[in-house]
């Protein structure tokens, strides 16, 4: 009896060390949800390729890309020749030489700029922006699932620690109990069988400690290759993990028409797909175009009628064309475009139902864990009664070893159910919050 006095009260001083011990930290890097978070916003190589995509859509959104602006060109050219020449000129002259050096020079500049083409300079400037709107939507789809991996990872981790303690826990009441049991077969009053029991019971925790343990390493990997760290380095996470129960599903809803990234995706490809069909019908329409250059000419030759000739001077019109008949490839096209865009119409409504299918279901099984979680807390506290009686009567010889043991295990697995029902409740809020576009730290 003075022995399980003894081993509770060593338990709750070895659960307040846990708690407020800070040697546990020196040991371990303490790792916040933040911290990681902001780690990989730094460092994750998927985001960062989507923040450069975004980068290019946006710095090619301009009305130089869009057929605004002229195009100026600078041409030059010179060449050298050596040729034989034999003229006979009608007054007589007779010109008989070799190895005759020539030289021409030519150089200008060429402006053209078309100041008419259909609109498809608007509309090619629109589809630049749109674009960049969908590469924006992209980049921000790409955050959000990395983030939203994070903290999975995160709360997996967080998840395991707990088991591992719980464990540990289990080996260190299983430790005492086969002590106790040892102690008392010493004494006559419990079988050989008591003792063997206890330490296969003792060894059963032991492995399962052991698998907890290897899990936790593995999770830890998995997060320090999303971040970008070290594989190898060591931390923990907070304790617990942070649940909101609060969620509004009507707020969450409105949220999801306006921020979720892959219909935000699909309205943006669905209007470029607008903005295509539009740019065919420009072809109906003739081009305009104003075009003006300088040129300068200048040739040498050593023999000849013309030993020297040079010229310049500035030239200058306005061009239009306008196509009569391209084999209705014209009329082809823009009835493909148009088809196109009905059925990026289409994507865009089957996606929304998709989505918003799938949010119901979220918040459907969102407060399902939340009265689970409920639920596990009474269970908890029923189980932890149980086994605190099932102790009380071993010690007065009421309660056999394997009654111990199965109160044991069924406080274990009680525990294992709430920390599973919180897990839970975190990756749903989680999932919540993606795909209403509302992931940040938490």
């Amino acid at each position: 009896m003075i022995k399980f006095r003894t081993y509770i009260t060593l338990q709750i001083i070895y659960f307040l060390i846990y708690i407020i011990v800070p040697e546990r930290a020196s040991a371990q890097e303490l790792l916040s949800l933040q911290q990681v978070i902001e780690m990989a916003l730094k460092n994750n190589y998927s985001i960062l390729i989507a923040k450069n995509d975004s980068a290019i859509a946006a710095k090619r959104f301009n009305p130089g890309n869009a057929g605004f602006l002229p195009k100026i060109d600078i041409t030059s050219q010179q060449n050298y020749s050596q040729s034989n020449i034999n003229q006979v000129l009608s007054s007589g002259t007779i010109t008989d030489k070799s190895g005759v050096q020539s030289s021409n020079l030519n150089a200008g500049i060429i402006l053209n700029w078309t100041v008419f083409d259909g609109f498809a300079m608007f509309i090619n400037y629109d589809k630049l922006k749109e674009h960049k709107n969908v590469s924006s939507c992209i980049m921000k789809n790409e955050i959000d699932s990395a983030v939203a991996s994070i903290i999975e990872i995160y709360a997996k981790v967080t998840l395991q620690q707990n088991i591992v303690h719980l464990f540990n826990e289990s080996v260190g009441f299983s430790d005492e109990r086969l002590k106790f049991i040892s102690d008392k077969f010493e004494l006559g009053s419990a079988s050989k069988l008591d003792v063997l029991q206890a330490k296969v019971d003792l060894n059963e925790d032991k492995a399962g400690l052991l698998e907890q343990v290897s899990a936790l390493k593995n999770l830890k990997i998995q997060l320090n290759k999303v971040i970008i760290r070290n594989l190898s380095d060591d931390f923990r996470t907070n304790d617990s993990m942070d649940i909101n129960t609060n969620l509004n599903r009507e707020i969450l809803f409105n949220s999801l028409a306006i921020n979720n990234a892959d219909l935000c995706v699909a309205r943006t490809n669905a209007l470029i797909a607008a903005k295509n069909t539009e740019l065919t019908n420009s072809k109906y329409y003739p081009k305009i175009g104003l075009f003006s250059g300088y040129n300068y000419s200048s040739t040498e030759s050593g023999a000849g009628f013309m030993r020297k000739n040079s010229n310049n001077g500035l030239n200058y019109g306005l061009s239009l064309s306008f196509n009569i008949f391209d084999g209705f490839n014209t009329n082809q096209e823009n009835e493909v475009n148009r088809l196109y865009e009905e059925s990026s119409n289409y994507t865009l409504q089957n996606l929304k139902i998709s989505i918003e299918g799938y949010f119901l279901q979220l918040f459907n099984n969102y407060q399902k864990y939340l009265e689970l979680v409920a639920l596990e807390e009474s269970n908890n506290e029923v189980a932890k009664e149980n086994l605190d009686l099932a102790l009380e009567r071993y010690k007065i010889g009421n309660y056999s070893s394997l009654e111990l043991r199965q109160a044991q295990k069924n406080y274990i697995a009680s525990q294992s159910r709430l920390i599973s029902a919180k897990f839970d409740v975190k990756m749903t809020e989680k999932e919540l919050l993606r795909i209403c576009g509302l992931m940040t730290v938490r």
